[in-house]
C-alpha cells in the first residue's frame, strides 16, 4: 500500500529531522519559514533586477525580453 502523506513532516519528528538536516545541509539555525520568506524575497529581487534590465534593452517587460 502506498503512503498517503509524503515528505519528512509525514514521519515521526518529522519537523524536528527536516530542521536537522537543514542544520547539516546548509550550516544555519534559520527556520524552515525563515529559508521560505528568504527564497521568496531573493526571486522578487532578482525579478527585479532581470525586468530593469529588460526594460534597458527596450522590452516592455520580462516575459518578452526571457522568450528570446
Amino acid at each position: 500500500m502506498a503512503a498517503s502523506t509524503i515528505g519528512v513532516s509525514s514521519l515521526p519528528y518529522g519537523a524536528r529531522r527536516y530542521r536537522q538536516a537543514i542544520r547539516e545541509l546548509i550550516t544555519t539555525d534559520m527556520s524552515p519559514e525563515e529559508i521560505h520568506a528568504l527564497g521568496l524575497r531573493e526571486v522578487e529581487r532578482i525579478t527585479g533586477l532581470l525586468t530593469n534590465l529588460a526594460n534597458q534593452a527596450g522590452y516592455k517587460d520580462l516575459n518578452i525580453f526571457a522568450l528570446l
